[in-house]
């Protein structure tokens, strides 16, 4: 019998997930199963080639030299069908999948790619939105512009922070009583997302402070945010990128030229390592970093 045809296919997967972690736990996060499950499998690939994989030194898990060459070779295999499998699946039909945060996709992705697209027809664009709890790298997309990706699947290049500005409707610029910032702020409603707090981490960039708690209203979602200020409904921080063809027309003002930026938000380009070399992948990167000038 051949050799390859007693081997667990999965056992060799999840061994070679196990040998990059050296953590059971961790392969275990990754691969969406039990340590336990981890377990098994191993132990089933081990009494397959009749020899131990893994040996514990104290508290730590660790190969031998032998078994992490295996590792080696059985990593460069996967990753060699993985690539493999991908170019197959493009290789009848230029299709690229990209997932773009929800609230861009929105209000400037999906407005501005039939430009792009009518410059190259022979792409075929599959556009998806997404959340801050998708999980990204479960979706196995081509493209994403979204936070980074951390997964050994993906290449991330940071394009910007995201760069919050006050902002307000036209209309509702006209009727404020103030021009001053401070005032207007502590006597004007406050748009502001659940659990975000961006307000606040604002006035205290800012070093402003009143004795008179300004109205805050919560939101769940950057979009209906941004529809209260469109209809007047007070003033709320907002990406600059975000709000860029609101602000050419002149639909929403700024209220303050500084930029907040927060630490934990930012804008990414992630691509799927067997399209580091396509070159519609590079012309599309191109494009959406130019967006964003």
């Amino acid at each position: 019998m051949n050799l390859l045809q007693t081997l667990p296919f999965k056992s060799l997967y999840t061994f070679s997930v196990a040998a990059r972690h050296l953590n059971f736990t961790k392969t275990a996060n990754e691969l969406h199963i039990t340590p336990s499950a981890v377990s098994h499998q191993i132990k089933r690939l081990e009494q397959t080639l009749g020899c131990k994989l893994f040996e514990i030194e104290g508290k730590v898990l660790v190969l031998s030299p032998e078994a992490s060459r295996f590792a080696l070779q059985i990593s460069q295999a996967f990753s060699t069908m993985e690539n493999a499998t991908d170019n197959f699946l493009h290789s009848k039909k230029n299709v690229i999948h990209i997932g773009v945060d929800s609230a861009f996709a929105v209000k400037r992705f999906s407005q501005e790619i039939g430009i792009w697209q009518n410059e190259f027809p022979e792409l075929d664009l599959r556009l998806r939105m997404t959340t801050s709890k998708t999980e990204l790298a479960n979706l196995n997309l081509d493209i994403v512009l979204s936070r980074k990706i951390v997964d050994h699947k993906y290449q991330s290049e940071f394009i910007c922070h995201e760069k919050y500005y006050p902002v307000c409707s036209r209309e509702f610029y006209q009727n404020l009583d103030s021009l001053s910032l401070h005032n207007i702020l502590t006597d004007t409603p406050l748009m502001d997302l659940i659990g975000l707090d961006c307000w606040k981490k604002w006035f205290e960039w800012k070093s402003f402070e009143s004795d008179k708690k300004p109205r805050t209203l919560y939101f769940s979602h950057t979009l209906l945010i941004l529809e209260a200020v469109l209809a007047g409904r007070g003033i709320a921080l907002l990406d600059k990128h975000l709000i860029k063809n609101e602000l050419d027309s002149g639909v929403l003002v700024l209220l303050d030229d500084e930029a907040y930026c927060h630490s934990d938000i930012d804008y990414y380009f992630s691509y799927l390592n067997s399209h580091k070399n396509d070159h519609s992948v590079l012309q599309l990167k191109q494009w959406i970093f130019s967006m964003f000038k």
